[in-house]
């Protein structure tokens, strides 16, 4: 598990995995830094979260795309290769 933007930043990922509901930060917020860095603008972010207004903060972050929560093992993969084979 990463536990700072440093970690998220060295951790040349392909996509990002974002929780909405994190303990010090929210994930748009996140989403938003990510976003901003020259390193991470390119790589796509989902935005997950089972809290009612998920997709009105996605667009607000800018992420790729949001997936609600629940969601079956078969959403998810779905849903990480449609934003992998777009970027």
């Amino acid at each position: 598990m990463l536990s700072s933007m440093e970690d998220l930043l060295a951790s040349n990922a392909d996509c990002f995995l974002v929780d909405e509901q994190l303990p010090n930060v929210t994930g748009h917020i996140i989403c938003m830094l990510l976003k901003k860095k020259p390193e991470t603008k390119e790589v796509p972010v989902i935005l997950m979260s089972a809290f009612d207004e998920l997709e009105y903060f996605a667009d607000l972050a800018c992420a790729n795309t949001y997936l609600k929560k629940p969601f079956t093992k078969q959403q998810l993969l779905d849903t990480v290769s449609s934003v992998l084979s777009v970027a």
